[in-house]
């Protein structure tokens, strides 16, 4: 029987080492191979004509015809669109907040989104197939995808690419960007793990084959008020505890912070703990806070009007306003709102960072510099805002003050562990070298942070 089971395994590797490059990976004390195929990718002929300020990723789709039998519980879609938008972070186009595309996107309409969002170019995906086999000597997971690079005016899509990876038992490790984003992490057991590795490196060799842009040295930073959401389980009601009938503030309050009650329940225990104290700021910025969480944009919007004009506000509440207002796209408002934040507490780097964010938006560069300034003396090591002014003065050709921002941003964004920000930041240091400007130093002091070390 051993003998069989050892002839077995070398019959299978002599027969899958057709398929393409070999890398030995172990199972237990056996050697078996994981097949690295390459990525096929088309290109449009006009593509580097075309400009790509920013590109927003759209919700992955599944074919008609594809085969997927992994585990139901996990939402493939999801963690696939999370992936792309990890691994698409270090290039210089920027990008769109998921949860900003999913709210313009709900009918489905790519000109509305286009518009709202004030971006021509998006990344669709499909999912062909993401399988699972078990053998006697191993477990098999095979996944292939297709994702395209789009422009609302065009009419063939600017960049395609497809790829199928085939663990043939092999353990994939995740790359420095996929642990960045924590996507290991959102796995509940090792198995639901490798769905999340080889997602990853499948991805990663396909966004890979996307030229990145030598034009964007000066893209904007993206607004960090956000994170994405990394939980690649679907929705499941989660609600196992009895709601009380009667007002109980303890166990309403319970329910807030408890992990076993939905987001329509937590809602309800907020409205019968507001009911009781109306002009409790803090409980009203945390409702409004949930609501935000969960897209319900519209009614946390109203909730604030209804607070302004209360006069039961703190800076916290303006905050809101503002990232309301961004969200629907009312820059003035959104300003505004930042402004009285900002008012209210000078040490609040987010709202002055989030006005900078809207002045940039609205190509004031000098009042974002000075916002962003203002923000330093409270933060001065915050790597968004050390990012963003960075930004600023390289496009104002200060290069020399924009490189030592630019190493700032670049440490601590390393010491935090987000690899992806790291690598973006490196990536335009690249292209100021590129340019013809003398980096050379800031190129060798960022090559010596050992990226591996992370994981």
């Amino acid at each position: 029987m051993w003998l069989l089971r050892i002839s077995s395994i070398l019959l299978l590797s002599l027969s899958i080492s057709q398929c393409g490059s070999i890398q030995n990976t172990e199972l237990g004390n056996i050697k078996l191979p994981l097949i690295n195929s390459k990525p096929k990718v088309s290109m449009a002929e006009n593509f580097n004509e075309i400009p790509l300020k920013c590109i927003a990723i759209l919700p992955v789709e599944i074919s008609p015809s594809a085969n997927i039998n992994i585990s139901d519980e996990i939402d493939t879609q999801k963690l696939l669109r999370n992936t792309i938008y990890a691994h698409t972070a270090p290039y210089q186009y920027q990008d769109v907040e998921l949860a900003k595309v999913d709210y313009f996107f709900k009918d489905k309409n790519l000109d509305i989104l286009a518009k709202e969002t004030n971006c021509n170019n998006f990344i669709s995906g499909k999912i062909l197939a993401f399988t699972q086999s078990d053998y006697k000597i191993y477990s098999n997971i095979v996944i292939s995808l297709e994702l395209e690079l789009i422009n609302i005016n065009l009419d063939e899509p600017l960049w395609n690419s497809q790829h199928t990876v085939n663990t043939h038992g092999g353990n994939i490790p995740l790359s420095p960007i996929g642990l960045a984003f924590g996507l290991a992490d959102a796995a509940k057991n090792l198995e639901d793990q490798q769905y999340v590795r080889i997602v990853d490196e499948v991805v990663r060799a396909m966004i890979l084959t996307l030229p990145d842009s030598d034009k964007n040295i000066t893209a904007v930073g993206w607004l960090e008020l956000d994170e994405v959401d990394n939980n690649i389980y679907k929705n499941v009601s989660a609600d196992i505890g009895v709601v009380p009938q009667d007002f109980n503030e303890t166990k309403f309050r319970a329910i807030l912070v408890s992990e076993n009650y939905s987001k329509d329940i937590k809602s309800y225990a907020y409205n019968k703990l507001i009911e009781q104290h109306p002009t409790d700021i803090v409980l009203l910025n945390q409702f409004n806070e949930h609501l935000y969480a969960n897209k319900n944009y519209t009614e946390a919007y109203q909730n604030t009007a209804a607070m302004i004009i209360n006069g039961t506000t703190n800076d916290n509440t303006y905050l809101m306003r503002g990232q309301l207002s961004l969200k629907l796209n009312n820059l003035k408002e959104a300003e505004n709102s930042f402004i009285k934040a900002s008012a209210l507490n000078n040490d609040n780097a987010t709202a002055l960072n989030a006005l900078a964010y809207v002045y940039m938006q609205q190509e004031n560069l000098a009042k974002a510099e000075a916002a962003y300034l203002m923000a330093l003396k409270v933060e001065p090591f915050n790597a968004y805002t050390n990012l963003n002014l960075a930004s600023i003065l390289s496009n104002s050709n200060r290069i020399t003050e924009s490189v030592n921002y630019y190493q700032i941003a670049a440490k601590d964004y390393y010491l935090q562990g987000k690899i992806h920000k790291f690598i973006h930041i490196r990536n335009k240091i690249q292209l100021l070298q590129k340019q013809g400007h003398d980096v050379r130093l800031t190129i060798e002091y960022l090559n010596n942070f050992d990226l591996n070390k992370q994981e």
